[in-house]
């Protein structure tokens, strides 16, 4: 399954809301971190670069 913190990026992608994911990417990305944690898994790196991806497009819109 994908967790809460994925699916709340995707929505505010898919809602072109770049200004929350800026003031709220840390959270987002902390709260996955916390999942993973929780779950006894590990992040993919490929999830991770994929995200700071996301991350820096907005910071630079």
């Amino acid at each position: 399954t994908v967790p809460e913190p994925v699916h709340r990026i995707q929505a505010l992608v898919d809602s072109q809301d770049y200004a929350r994911i800026r003031t709220e990417f840390s959270v987002l990305m902390d709260e996955l971190t916390s999942h993973h944690r929780q779950a006894g898994t590990h992040l993919q790196p490929r999830v991770a670069h994929n995200l700071r991806i996301i991350d820096t497009l907005v910071r630079n819109l």
